[in-house]
């Protein structure tokens, strides 16, 4: 096939030729041409819809910058002006008891972001940085589906509906050195619906079972995945008249990094709607916090074409072993005016408070110089000979607080990389247990010839689950896990990567990478991967946490803010529905909320 004819069939996929008139089934009609500019993103869409009987179908071409104004309310933005472009096509089927739902869509983005500090000989950051240029390009190709299917029903007075959704995304760069470039997501969910109306009043309620596809343990870029499972449910009351509209509700999740409870009011009146929620969340891993968070949304008409709104979000997070809670407040402002039911114009700002402590590389140098001190170093090279088994070495080594079990977290990754760093993993296979690598790197050690036994992940969970051991035994309270991230490849490419994160009281979270260490002084999970990510200067869309006492088994995957907004604008994401309480926290984008809120209008919409 030509490259030519290659293009026209993507073309034909996206873009069949459809007549052009009404609106999707279970979707809130979209004007046929859109434009939006904001700090976020300057955007042009075109969308064309029709319907017949009991079939739906959307195309969209989007065309747009990301980051326009390279403006944001958070900490250490590295995101550049980045030009995208994106084409879709969302199908929905409507017949009888049967419910069917598909969106695809494929885009291509020129990522462009900047270092925090010029670093030319690559010493801050992550030491697997192969290109250290401070301003970063390169095209991504980004590519997403999503399919439903389910079957509505009645039983005892009460309209129902169970579900089944499968969805992937998947960015990949173009041209890269690394056969680990890029980032993708594949979830699958599966629940049901309940509505009951009884005059004025309505009552709906939802179950979700969703899962995430992770890796099972923290050692090997091989297909060796788990799907990850966590649950929601939700309950919520309306009390419907002519012009007014009264809700109330719950939303409840858990998961294995945390649980969360959502109560909310919401009011619906002429032109006017608004929505108060609170949060309170019960965190079940030391790099997830305990949060209580409040937000409001009010939006009006001001005329027959022009309508505002404000949204409001204020949260206290507290983090294990921080001194005291975070606060952070932000605000977002919104205008938009539609001439006519084809054309809409948006514009929004955005202002939070932020506080960020400049990076002050002259504490890493020290830090680092103390850590990799020669009698230090000696100390704990000694003990690896004198010890034939990880045990015998947590029993012999006494670490002097937080800086010796850093020390040792760092002398072993440093050896790793000397001599057991597997070049050609999967041949031979990384090994799968740390007691295993530490006798065969003690033995190339002792040998002084290399031994490929692992990669970036294994070092990664050696170190934080002996970090955990160390402090454990010797009453130096630690906490650690191993995470992925992204790092340049030869061409300044963004290739993955996976490092332990040590969280102590001293210098809150470090980062110990391939035998360097990097503190932080913040114990905010979010914020310290923010500040190292920006010390390399690649976005990343999240990053996957690890429990090292469970050979590192995933606990959640933290997306950032950059991933938020590249997931949530060149995926199908950005051309579906989701609940109004999540986009007032500003959630991760997942498949189970789109299949949610799809089956609950299904319902509503249902005679």
């Amino acid at each position: 096939m030509t490259s030519g004819s290659l293009m026209m069939s993507l073309w034909t996929l996206l873009f069949p030729a459809v007549p052009a008139s009404g609106a999707l089934i279970n979707e809130p009609p979209a004007p046929q041409h859109s434009l939006t500019v904001s700090d976020d993103k300057g955007e042009y869409a075109w969308r064309r819809a029709w319907s017949d009987g009991s079939m739906a179908s959307e195309q969209v071409l989007k065309i747009g910058a990301l980051a326009l104004t390279e403006s944001f309310p958070y900490p250490y933005p590295i995101l550049k002006r980045s030009p995208y472009v994106m084409g879709g096509v969302k199908r929905t089927y409507s017949n009888g008891p049967i419910e069917e739902a598909v969106i695809l869509t494929a885009g291509a983005v020129n990522l462009n972001s900047q270092r925090l500090y010029d670093d030319p000989q690559g010493l801050l950051g992550s030491s697997a940085n192969w290109n250290h240029d401070r301003e970063i390009s390169q095209n991504q190709a980004v590519v997403s589906a999503y399919v439903d299917k389910g079957r509505t029903f009645e039983a005892g007075g009460w309209k129902g509906a169970v579900f089944a959704a499968l969805d992937q995304f998947a960015f990949m760069p173009v041209g890269g050195s690394s056969k680990h470039g890029g980032a993708s997501m594949t979830e699958a969910n599966a629940g049901m619906a309940w509505l009951k109306r009884d005059g004025p009043h309505e009552v709906s309620l939802s179950a979700d079972a969703a899962f995430e596809l992770a890796r099972r343990k923290f050692y090997r870029n091989e297909f060796d995945f788990e799907a990850a499972p966590s649950g929601k449910a939700g309950l919520e009351y309306a009390y419907q008249t002519d012009a007014k509209r009264y809700l109330a509700g719950v939303e409840a999740q858990t998961r294995r990094a945390d649980s969360s409870l959502r109560p909310y009011l919401g009011i619906e009146k002429g032109g006017m709607a608004a929505m108060l929620a609170t949060e309170f969340r019960e965190s079940k891993d030391p790099f997830f916090p305990d949060s209580r968070a409040v937000a409001v949304s009010f939006k009006a008409r001001a005329a027959d074409s022009l309508s505002w709104g404000v949204t409001a979000r204020s949260s206290s997070e507290r983090y294990a072993m921080a001194p005291g809670p975070e606060h952070t407040t932000r605000v977002t402002a919104e205008l938009t005016w539609t001439p006519d039911a084809h054309q809409a114009v948006q514009s929004a700002k955005s202002a939070a408070s932020r506080y960020a402590q400049e990076f002050e590389a002259q504490k890493q140098r020290d830090l680092q110089a103390q850590a990799s001190a020669s009698a230090t170093q000696n100390e704990i090279r000694a003990l690896i000979a004198a010890s034939p088994t990880l045990a015998d070495f947590y029993k012999a080594y006494k670490p002097n607080g937080s800086l010796g079990v850093l020390a040792a977290a760092a002398e072993f990754t440093g050896l790793f990389s000397q001599y057991n760093y597997n070049e050609n993993e999967g041949h031979p296979d990384n090994l799968q247990n740390v007691g295993d690598i530490y006798q065969r790197a003690r033995q190339s050690y002792l040998s002084g010839t290399d031994d490929p036994t692992l990669v970036c992940l294994g070092a990664a969970q050696f170190a934080a689950a002996a970090a955990i051991e160390l402090g454990r035994l010797n009453g130096v309270p630690i906490e650690a896990a191993g995470v992925t991230m992204n790092v340049s490849d030869s061409k300044g490419k963004q290739s993955g990567h996976a490092v332990a994160v040590v969280k102590t009281r001293e210098y809150g979270i470090v980062f110990v990478d391939w035998g360097r260490v990097t503190p932080t002084y913040t114990w905010n999970t979010e914020k310290a991967l923010r500040l190292y990510q920006a010390l390399g200067g690649q976005p990343a869309l999240y990053h996957q946490i690890t429990d090292p006492t469970r050979d590192g088994r995933h606990v959640g995957y933290l997306f950032t803010e950059e991933g938020k907004l590249l997931v949530n604008n060149l995926t199908f994401h950005g051309e579906a529905a989701t609940p109004a309480v999540g986009e007032l926290f500003a959630d991760d984008p997942r498949g189970d909320q789109v299949t949610v809120e799809r089956y609950k209008r299904v319902l509503r919409q249902k005679p």
